[in-house]
């Protein structure tokens, strides 16, 4: 019988290969959307991007992308199909608004066990589906999709559905309010507007780190009435749209009383509930809170009850 010879080369294969291969960032098993491998691949890629700070992941049955925070700019570190490495695949200015989950705080194993649980796959092919969590407001704001048909469902950061609220109802202004203030913290505002246009929305600006509406940028959040592909909540930050104003608790302001005051102002002066116009409540020195219509190119302010006020520093 002919014995067989190992060679010094096969001999190496053997030991080398098994130890180059245990230096690979390895893929998770399992679907990337499954409860388990989704958080283990996010932290994964953060740790391949050398950045402890997440600001986003987007996740199919095939692919997995997080935006990280690294060299104080946002980038896309993208693991793609058959791959075993991230990739570096975007790069962007860092969102001055942004507010990023450390990575050793991700667990996406809730909006995994969230959208396992939905009805987002029905009618919709395996590859079709996509779970995009956003954690730059500092909660975490869940996605789930399907690209077949184009449906979107987002969740909050209880992980229940996130619906329409309708801005012209008290109901709906209390709702909204709610939601900013959660993820505000509740803290002092430097005004509240009601926005009613194509994009109805209610915004609060906060003031800067400062402390105060002249010394530093405000971040201003907002919660849009209707919503689809777009989410239902967004920050920006940029100077204080009123910088005389004085930071105000939104605590103390009455969705009810806000919802009552503004349509019988509107009612009064005879104009369309249904038209275009903005409503912005703020305070000014040691005053009461007054409301600041623009209807067109009418402006006028009111107290809290709908008042008439002469003007906006008296």
């Amino acid at each position: 019988m002919r014995k067989r010879s190992i060679t010094v080369g096969a001999l190496l294969a053997v030991l080398v290969i098994p130890l180059l291969l245990a230096g690979c960032a390895a893929r998770p098993s399992g679907s990337l959307l499954q409860s388990k491998s989704s958080t283990q691949v996010v932290r994964q890629i953060a740790d391949a991007a050398d950045s402890k700070q997440v600001l986003s992941a987007k996740l199919s049955s095939f692919e997995a992308s997080v935006q990280v925070i690294r060299d104080n700019q946002a980038e896309t570190w993208t693991l793609r199909e058959g791959a075993t490495d991230p990739v570096r695949s975007a790069i962007a200015p860092l969102d001055p608004a942004a507010r990023p989950m450390r990575v050793k705080d991700v667990d996406l194993s809730g909006p995994a066990n969230a959208l396992a649980a939905s009805d987002i796959s029905t009618g919709c092919s395996e590859r079709g589906v996509r779970l995009e969590v956003d954690l730059q407001l500092g909660r975490p704001l869940t996605h789930l999709i399907c690209l077949d048909n184009s449906r979107h469902i987002w969740l909050g950061a209880d992980l229940r559905p996130i619906s329409d609220v309708d801005l012209r109802s008290a109901d709906g202004i209390t709702t909204a309010l709610g939601e900013l203030k959660a993820i505000t913290g509740g803290g002092p505002i430097g005004n509240l507007a009601l926005i009613y246009d194509e994009n109805t929305r209610l915004e609060l600006e906060q003031p800067g780190p400062c402390g105060n509406l002249v010394d530093c940028p405000a971040t201003v959040v907002s919660r849009a009435a209707l919503f689809g592909a777009q989410p239902p909540f967004a920050a920006r930050v940029g100077p204080a749209r009123l910088n005389y104003a004085v930071p105000i608790d939104p605590a103390t302001l009455d969705p009810a009383q806000l919802h009552g005051s503004i349509k019988q102002v509107m009612n009064d002066r005879k104009y369309n509930w249904w038209r275009q116009f903005t409503v912005t409540v703020y305070q000014v020195r040691e005053n009461s809170p007054m409301m600041e219509f623009k209807v067109g190119d009418e402006v006028f302010y009111t107290d809290l009850a709908g008042r008439p006020l002469p003007n906006a520093r008296s």
